[in-house]
């Protein structure tokens, strides 16, 4: 009977570390990695978004959002349309109306100039574009030039309608379809003769 046990002995020492090693989980967070981005789960994700750098402490602070006068003439002679905000030029004399329509989406809007008494002086942008990012509008420092972000609108452009054309008037003597005439059935070559 010992025969037989140290016979079994060292078939259990090789068959015991087998199985033990087969019941290792292997869901191990520590261990696993994802390979892209796209296999790493949303509520495992962390985003911060904060400037690269402070805004300058002599920047003047942008407290009042629209000109009164401005304001007024929104009120009173565009009701359809919703200013947004003011940019005063650094020489005090004009200033851009921001300002949204119902016919486009809330993320863009256009921009008129005005002088700061709140008389309209010009349309900046065209109906094709939309402005977008109301934080990038900004004017130089000399107020001869300003800058914003815009990009071609989405709108829908009509689409073009085909041309009314008239037929040409028949000849009486004129067959209405013309007539197949016998051509060559091969091209003609050009003949080189050196005699």
């Amino acid at each position: 009977m010992l025969r037989g046990f140290h016979r079994a002995v060292p078939v259990l020492l090789l068959v015991f570390p087998l199985l033990a090693s087969a019941c290792k989980t292997t869901s191990d967070s520590q261990t696993l990695r994802p390979r892209q981005l796209r296999d790493v789960p949303a509520n495992k994700l962390a985003f911060n978004f904060q400037a690269d750098v402070q805004p300058p402490e002599n920047l003047a602070s942008d407290e009042a959002k629209s000109l009164p006068a401005i304001q007024r003439e929104f009120e009173s002679k565009r009701p359809n349309d919703a200013l947004l905000r003011t940019v005063n030029s650094p020489d005090g004399q004009r200033a851009l109306a921001l300002y949204g329509t119902a016919d486009e989406p809330a993320t863009t809007f256009r921009i008129d100039l005005y002088s700061t008494d709140g008389n309209f002086i010009r349309n900046v942008t065209p109906p094709t574009l939309a402005v977008v990012f109301q934080d990038s509008v900004a004017w130089s420092a000399d107020s001869s030039m300003f800058a914003f972000v815009g990009r071609k609108s989405s709108a829908a452009q009509p689409s073009p309608t085909p041309l009314d054309l008239q037929p040409e008037p028949v000849l009486p003597s004129a067959s209405p379809v013309p007539t197949a005439t016998p051509g060559p059935v091969f091209a003609p070559l050009a003949v080189f003769s050196t005699e």
